[in-house]
């Protein structure tokens, strides 16, 4: 099989998160270089957790009050998952989580370069915090993880917009959906982030917009970026995807062959979505980095050329974000 050996990794975390991954820089680096990224994206844990000298510090957690309205709120908690305290969270959420990836990062002198895409409450940011967090160094894009903001397209306000464009910084943004039976508010997150309404959104506002995890399938959203100059589709976790197919638009036989068939090459981003590059939910010990043989295998049972095999691992990435 042949290697293609200048990868950029256009989407991925450091950092600790909220039932999800610890996502450890020094487990990402050594792997990355051995599969030739020489370029990493990434962001803090979706739902940030610190440790700090109180406990366990979550900046920003969502749950709906006695009246149905959904609240955010901080906690504290220690290592047994006991909740010490509560209180209302504050604007700027993830402006202390971002400003401690910005400090990590500046310091590593390393292979493969990384650049920072802080996460963004639609809700909780103000435009000045916005404007400070996008001329950080080295941010180079903005992350919206509607899930854990329990946000969707809809509640990206005007001054995002305007700063993003302003700024001339892409958005990459969550993408879901939820084929099951409503049991949770979760699941309603995950329909508020329906990849054709982020990818109708990018097309209105003129935001260029990363739709991840490869538009869960979606043949409405994937023709109508297929379409848009401003959007890039990103690919993975693929094993992950397929052991939760009720958050596709259906179950292929091989999500990386049906993925590769449906968007054009141009248009297609390789990421390695660290730390949830795992077989299943919460095995985040377990991670598997054999992705882009995978692409490679699918790509070649479909005819792709190898010119885009360059465009998907490395050219399309470096437009985007203007590297």
């Amino acid at each position: 099989m042949k290697e293609f050996s200048r990868k950029i990794d256009a989407h991925g975390h450091f950092g600790n998160s909220f039932l999800g991954p610890e996502s450890r820089m020094e487990d990402y680096l050594p792997e990355a270089r051995r599969i030739g990224v020489v370029g990493t994206i990434v962001s803090p844990g979706p739902t940030p957790e610190i440790i700090t000298a109180e406990g366990i510090y979550y900046p920003c957690l969502w749950r709906r009050d006695e009246m149905g309205k959904m609240t955010y709120f901080s906690q504290w908690s220690n290592p047994n998952g006991q909740v010490l305290r509560t209180k209302e969270a504050i604007e700027n959420p993830y402006k202390d989580v971002n400003e401690l990836l910005f400090r990590r990062i500046q310091k590593l002198n390393s292979v493969p370069s990384i650049f920072v895409m802080p996460i963004h409450h639609p809700k909780l940011d103000t435009a000045p915090g916005l404007k400070e967090t996008l001329r950080e160094y080295p941010t180079v894009a903005l992350k919206i993880h509607g899930i854990s903001t329990f946000t969707g397209p809809e509640d990206v306000p005007d001054y995002t917009i305007d700063i993003l464009k302003a700024e001339d910084k892409p958005l990459v943004v969550h993408t879901d959906m939820y084929r099951g039976k409503i049991t949770h508010d979760v699941h309603e997150a995950y329909r508020l982030n329906d990849p054709v309404k982020w990818v109708e959104w990018s097309q209105e506002t003129g935001v260029r917009t990363l739709i991840t995890h490869g538009a869960r399938l979606s043949d409405k959203a994937i023709q109508l970026a297929s379409r848009a100059e401003n959007i890039v589709i990103g690919i993975a976790p693929d094993i992950l995807l397929m052991s939760e197919p009720d958050r596709l638009a259906y179950k292929p036989d091989n999500y990386l062959e049906a993925l590769l068939a449906m968007v054009p090459a141009d248009k297609l981003v390789y990421d390695i979505d660290f730390g949830w590059n795992v077989s299943e939910r919460n095995q985040w010990e377990t991670l598997d980095w054999q992705m882009h043989e995978r692409i490679i295998e699918a790509g070649y049972k479909i005819g792709l050329t190898d010119r885009a095999f360059e465009d998907i691992f490395f050219n399309n990435a470096v437009e985007f974000y203007n590297l």
